[in-house]
């Protein structure tokens, strides 16, 4: 969906009728798909190949656990160390954002959630911050 409008159309078409109580989420991911639609196209044109040619060097490390069980905190502990890479919360949302915008959106979006305090949905009391490891 993320950078797609036409695939967020069928997907609300698919589903209708939408009630009313979900028309302000329809319409926030609609603005959201609409705005990331420029950096999808851009990627799609102006990056394919060079995304083809790249290659994974190393394997890649799951971290796969039972509920309650220390895996959240291990992907933590793991990610303090740049030699993992790994998605962060606003990587996530923001799938199609160019590094430099992602540095010039994100302080803003993370004053959003700090004066709104939006809450992490997979944990209680817990603020959400857009540079932890998106779990």
């Amino acid at each position: 969906m993320n950078g797609r409008p036409l695939m967020l159309i069928q997907i609300l078409w698919l589903n209708l009728p939408i009630p009313v109580t979900k028309w302000v989420l329809v319409l926030l991911y609609m603005a959201k798909t609409i705005s990331m639609y420029p950096f999808s196209l851009w990627e799609r044109v102006f990056l394919k190949q060079k995304i083809k040619k790249s290659t994974i060097e190393e394997s890649p490390v799951f971290v796969i656990g039972h509920y309650r069980s220390g895996t959240t905190y291990l992907h933590k502990v793991l990610t303090c160390d740049k030699q993992w890479g790994n998605i962060c919360t606003y990587n996530f949302i923001f799938p199609y954002h160019q590094k430099w915008l992602e540095n010039l959106l994100k302080p803003f979006f993370q004053k959003i959630i700090r004066v709104f305090s939006f809450k992490n949905i997979h944990f209680k009391n817990y603020n959400l911050n857009l540079n932890d490891p998106y779990t």
